[in-house]
């Protein structure tokens, strides 16, 4: 089984893999890092249009917030054991040269969302960073018959693998041990084995 988020141009996204399932959400850099004038977003506007409508989603259209996930019996519920990531841009060299000199584009509010997700999930999410790219290079620009066409970035997949290794337990019992990889762009940045 495969998971993923595409078109990564900017957005920050939280991902958080148990041994139930997957949960991906996006927080788009308009209006919850920046507003329209490309000015940063308050504090406030920030916890409410991002912190918040991530744990307490839960219109039919959004699917359930992170706080109905954490639930006992939950798809990310402590007995589960999930890993959280956030998925945040580094930032580009024209930034840089504006004078941003911070490790991830959006330090500060990453550095606020880490420590809320903290309070939800018993510990802090580890935070990965990823190439901020033009729109052609994650839409892709040559043809392939689906869209969006073949592309070189702006993406994360996690991946499920139910049987990735057998072992013997004894002469005529063997077990399954499943594993799950997450790939930002074409780095793996965790693995971890599982019982399904």
């Amino acid at each position: 089984m495969v998971v993923g988020l595409r078109g990564m141009i900017g957005y920050t996204a939280v991902i958080a893999v148990s041994q139930k399932g997957v949960s991906g959400s996006i927080l788009a850099e308009e209006p919850i890092f920046e507003r329209m004038d490309h000015t940063e977003s308050s504090d406030s506007d920030f916890y409410q249009l991002g912190f918040e409508y991530l744990v307490r989603a839960d219109r039919s259209y959004d699917g359930p917030g992170l706080y109905n996930l954490v639930e006992p019996g939950g798809l990310l519920a402590p007995e589960t054991g999930p890993k959280v990531f956030i998925l945040t841009p580094w930032p580009t060299p024209a930034e840089r040269r504006r004078g941003i000199r911070t490790r991830f584009r959006w330090q500060r509010k990453i550095d606020q969302l880490r420590a809320n997700l903290a309070g939800v999930f018993g510990r802090e999410p580890a935070v990965v960073g990823y190439t901020r790219r033009s729109r052609e290079d994650v839409e892709g620009h040559t043809p392939t018959g689906t869209r969006p066409w073949a592309s070189i970035g702006g993406r994360a997949i996690v991946e499920v693998d139910m049987n990735d290794q057998q072992i013997e337990l004894e002469p005529s019992i063997v077990a399954s041990l499943g594993r799950w990889r997450l790939w930002v762009e074409e780095r793996m940045v965790h693995s971890e084995a599982f019982c399904p």
